[in-house]
């Protein structure tokens, strides 16, 4: 799929401690865990709330798409949560955000 027909979906909020998993179907483009590269946004949350930092993630088959976030603001790393690999989509290949009207 290319990056740049991506809009931007639901945003989730993940406390620390906590997992969220969703469900991936072929509306989103997801065709199998063997075929499929996901990609993810993580915005760590700051103390107001406001998310200003962002950081996109491409994950590569198989599956499961795992990642996990560690440690503590400004430290905070992701790492793939299974194998296979994870790495960062550098900026200029990541989608426009479509703005809301």
């Amino acid at each position: 799929m290319d990056p740049s027909t991506l809009t931007p979906s639901e945003v989730y909020d993940v406390d620390p401690g906590d997992k969220l998993t969703l469900q991936l179907d072929e509306s989103v483009g997801f065709a199998s865990p063997s075929e499929s590269i996901v990609r993810i946004q993580a915005e760590p949350l700051g103390a107001g709330f406001k998310r200003v930092v962002q950081y996109w993630f491409e994950i590569n088959p198989p599956g499961p798409y795992g990642m996990k976030a560690i440690g503590v603001r400004p430290d905070i790393r992701a790492e793939r949560d299974g194998t296979g690999n994870m790495r960062m989509v550098p900026p200029e290949h990541w989608p426009v955000p479509v703005s809301k009207q």
